[in-house]
């Protein structure tokens, strides 16, 4: 299902759900083996580094989640406990095509998250273009400039 096409009013709703209570991430994960056949029909073990792409939003109220959901017309809604015990809800977005849609449509609107923005937007470019190919080097520095750009823990 395609991302839905918002009004000005919920562009800027969306993004400033995005910037206040969510994130725009890149995440390298367990990296798979996988047999690929070589020249002499012999099956060689290689490595493709795997990426995990999101944008996601979580608030206490699950009307906040389901409204952005309503708004974009994608995305999953889950329920997790933290480890103090409180209940957070979350809005999930991970295909490649409807990160890409949200994020042009909202783009103009976010303050503080316009670098993952970017940074995410010129990966998935990149990616959607080379969609059956295994990870580029760029593709990989790009994910790694997605986390410099996230850092986590208290900032000094």
């Amino acid at each position: 299902m395609p991302v839905r096409i918002m009004s000005e009013i919920e562009k800027a709703w969306v993004a400033c759900a995005i910037d206040s209570e969510g994130t725009i991430s890149a995440v390298r994960y367990s990296s798979h083996w996988a047999y690929q056949k070589a020249k002499d029909h012999a099956f060689v073990k290689k490595f493709y580094p795997c990426v995990r792409t999101s944008v996601q939003a979580c608030n206490t109220k699950k009307t906040f989640c389901e409204h952005l959901q309503q708004l974009t017309g994608v995305g999953r809604l889950q329920l997790h406990t933290t480890p103090s015990g409180s209940l957070v809800w979350y809005w999930y977005l991970y295909r490649h095509e409807n990160i890409m849609a949200l994020l042009t449509q909202i783009k103009p609107y976010l303050i503080l998250k316009t670098r993952q923005a970017d940074t995410m937007l010129d990966y998935l470019q990149r990616r959607l273009a080379r969609r059956f190919q295994p990870i580029s080097t760029n593709e990989i520095a790009l994910v790694k400039q997605m986390s410099v750009l996230n850092p986590r823990g208290a900032k000094a």
